[in-house]
């Protein structure tokens, strides 16, 4: 796994997103694995659930600001769940979705191509 930090951008502003082992742990707490966080988000009928939207993004955002906060020695400050939905408001939830899965996927991706690439060298 890789920190992939992408960002969002509404009005002037610049979120940062992030995808890491923090996130996923959080989700993880909240609905016991990525597989049941999956299916909350994209259900096979209906549509999510926006308060799970609302706090997934929350999470993907505030990570992203802290690994910049670490990075920058800033000290910005996180957004709230009611933020966030402002911020959904304006992107909308299908683009939000969207992001969350791919920046999900491209991190993990990442990630597992990086270790793979470091177990070859280690076996050379």
């Amino acid at each position: 796994m890789l920190d992939i930090i992408k960002h969002i951008e509404v009005g002037d502003e610049k979120y940062p997103i992030a995808f890491t082992l923090n996130v996923m742990e959080a989700i993880q707490d909240k609905y016991g694995s990525l597989e049941a966080w999956g299916k909350v988000l994209q259900p096979e009928k209906g549509e999510p659930k926006i308060k799970d939207l609302k706090w997934t993004f929350t999470q993907f955002i505030n990570e992203g600001i802290d690994i910049e906060n670490e990075e920058k020695n800033e000290n910005r400050d996180f957004i709230t769940e009611k933020q966030a939905g402002r911020i959904i408001s304006v992107i909308g939830m299908e683009k939000i979705t969207d992001t969350i899965f791919k920046t999900s996927i491209e991190s993990i991706n990442v990630g597992e191509e990086k270790n793979r690439i470091t177990k070859q060298k280690q076996m050379e």
